[in-house]
């Protein structure tokens, strides 16, 4: 595919054309009340934490850098890029603040706010993952044109959007911080959602690292590429496999005979091995039809 041209507008603002970046005389002082939000601004809510620090940084040092308007059709401007600034002077209690004035498109406005959250460090993930999925589809982009615009590797890119392909309640666990992206990454190689479900229910009881899911996870995909063509267990044995895993919450493997087999439970730890012992021993005498199993 054709890479994209950007509009004037975003070559400007991006950086791409430095013999137009905005001098003295292009700066203006714009009445903040005049100021509306960027419409496209995908990103919909601004911590008051995050906008603390800035806010006493320009009640300190004044307001260092312009922000970026358009002229609106109807009265005033719209931001192009400085949302955060905009917000923190208004805390700040300023009255007027510096802007560059740009022409535009909408378009080009989309693009410039989601290149704008993209580049700060505050976006979680998900967040960000679904900014650069919105952006290669506005600009047209493959994973490897938006890495080159954004100076970073196309693995990089592409291990971000596979977060996207989590459960919609672990994407919340990695927005909210109660699992880290590394512990998301690693559960995506089971494939299977209920065993991701299971595994990430661990990684918040029982605290474990990186490392761990990714052995756990690990474990699982290589005993399926073990299994020689021909030799594929039963249907109804894989079945047993996958619910006795969700029931124990580790990885379960079943090696039947012609007169008798075993069941073999993986674990990592001592604490794990107690963990997995417990479930098994208050299972005992239980009359849960969940946990009922036939082979």
């Amino acid at each position: 595919m054709a890479k994209r041209k950007l509009g004037r507008g975003l070559k400007v603002l991006l950086g791409e054309q430095t013999a137009q970046t905005p001098t003295s005389e292009d700066v203006l002082q714009v009445a903040v009340d005049e100021i509306k939000p960027n419409p496209w601004q995908p990103r919909r809510g601004i911590s008051k934490e995050a906008l603390e620090g800035l806010v006493d940084s320009i009640r300190t040092k004044g307001m260092l850098q312009p922000v970026v308007l358009r002229r609106d059709a109807e009265h005033g401007y719209q931001l192009v890029v400085g949302e955060r600034r905009w917000r923190a002077a208004e805390q700040a209690g300023l009255t007027e603040i510096p802007a560059v004035i740009r022409q535009v498109t909408d378009d080009e406005m989309l693009l410039l706010a989601l290149m704008e959250n993209i580049q700060r460090e505050d976006l979680n993930s998900i967040e960000r993952a679904q900014a650069y999925v919105v952006l290669m589809k506005n600009a047209a982009w493959t994973q490897e044109q938006l890495a080159q615009h954004l100076g970073i590797a196309r693995a990089t890119v592409a291990n971000t959007v596979r977060l996207l392909e989590l459960p919609r309640e672990i994407q919340d666990l990695v927005s909210r911080g109660t699992i880290s992206a590394g512990h998301a990454r690693a559960v995506l190689a089971l494939g299977d959602e209920k065993a991701q479900r299971q595994l990430c229910q661990r990684v918040v009881r029982e605290g474990l690292s990186v490392r761990q899911v990714e052995e756990i996870a690990g474990t699982g995909r290589r005993a399926k590429k073990t299994i020689a063509p021909g030799r594929r267990p039963p249907a109804h044995i894989r079945e047993l496999e996958e619910r006795l895993s969700a029931a124990l919450g580790a990885k379960v493997t079943i090696k039947e005979r012609r007169k008798g087999g075993k069941i073999i439970v993986e674990f990592l730890t001592h604490d794990d091995f107690d963990r997995i012992v417990g479930i098994i021993e208050g299972q005992n005498g239980s009359e849960n039809p969940e946990h009922e199993f036939h082979v």
